[in-house]
């Protein structure tokens, strides 16, 4: 299954070096804990590679992986509504804490 990625990711890439260089940047970034730009329950490196073949992601003139603007912008977004989310979450976790104890106290009145 990877070769066929590295095949395809040739068509986006001048050379395998340049491949080379971005998928290992691209992997690290993952690691880091960067969000994953396809679906893709591999490893680092084969989710960096199934990007680049996707088009995803794009080299700059120093050699850096780059985001196109609109996928960073959906990024950010998602980011902001995973954080809505949990706090959202504790909200509600707070509020049926708060609801049992008034249960309890009440009852032992």
């Amino acid at each position: 299954m990877a070769r066929i990625t590295v095949e395809d990711c040739l068509k986006r890439v001048d050379s395998h070096f340049e491949l080379v260089l971005l998928a290992a940047r691209r992997a690290r970034a993952l690691a880091k804990g960067a969000t994953p730009l396809v679906k893709c329950d591999n490893r680092y490196i084969v989710t960096a590679l199934r990007e680049i073949a996707a088009g995803k992601i794009v080299i700059d003139k120093e050699g850096s992986p780059l985001i196109p603007k609109n996928q960073e912008e959906k990024m950010v977004e998602s980011k902001k509504l995973e954080e809505i989310t949990q706090e959202l979450s504790q909200y509600v976790t707070n509020i049926e804490e708060e609801k049992s104890e008034d249960i309890e106290n009440t009852q032992e009145d």
